[in-house]
């Protein structure tokens, strides 16, 4: 995938509904909106990943390593679905695996599934307890044109009291 990285909104351009369609479907299956918590608990318990555009944080993340897998990932996701009626089950995705009408890179290679899946996973999760919807207008710039916007409502969830000013780094350790 070829990219005009120049201008703060290059991710922008390239985040059409196709693309972003199988990556919706997965974080919400992952973390989707739990309203009958929100009853018992508080309205802040209602919000899933979608409402902090975790698709979004799961393309730019596999759009930036050096080979770009935005879109080979979705189209193993829509390979998955229509193959088995099922997104994501790393069971199901094995199976498929072997299969070479799979998509590239994926085809043949189950540990490469395997990895995939388990890494959609984990930064669906991170993703979705990070700072990234507390960056608002600004999650698609570079990292150093981001700011933080506001708490994100996972951070609510949990009683994150959010970033401590002042504490850059340790500076030193004590020596006994």
């Amino acid at each position: 995938m070829e990219h005009d990285y120049s201008g703060d909104d290059y991710l922008e351009r390239d985040m059409t509904e196709q693309l972003k369609a199988p990556y919706q479907y997965l974080v919400n299956e992952i973390i989707p909106r739990t309203p009958e918590l929100a009853y018992e608990y508080g309205i802040v318990q209602y919000y899933g990943a979608l409402d902090s555009q975790i698709d979004e944080y799961l393309i730019l993340n596999l759009d930036s390593l050096e080979e770009s897998l935005a879109i080979p990932v979705a189209e193993l996701l829509n390979y998955a679905y229509s193959n088995s009626g099922v997104l994501v089950s790393s069971e199901v995705l094995a199976e498929l695996a072997g299969i070479s009408s799979m998509p590239q890179p994926f085809g043949g290679d189950p540990e490469l599934v395997a990895s995939t899946v388990n890494s959609l996973v984990t930064w669906t999760i991170m993703g979705y307890y990070s700072e990234w919807a507390g960056y608002g207008t600004t999650r698609l710039a570079t990292p150093g044109q981001r700011v933080l916007e506001y708490a994100p409502v996972s951070w609510s969830q949990v009683g994150y009291p959010g970033p401590s000013l002042g504490y850059h780094g340790l500076r030193t350790y004590a020596v006994q």
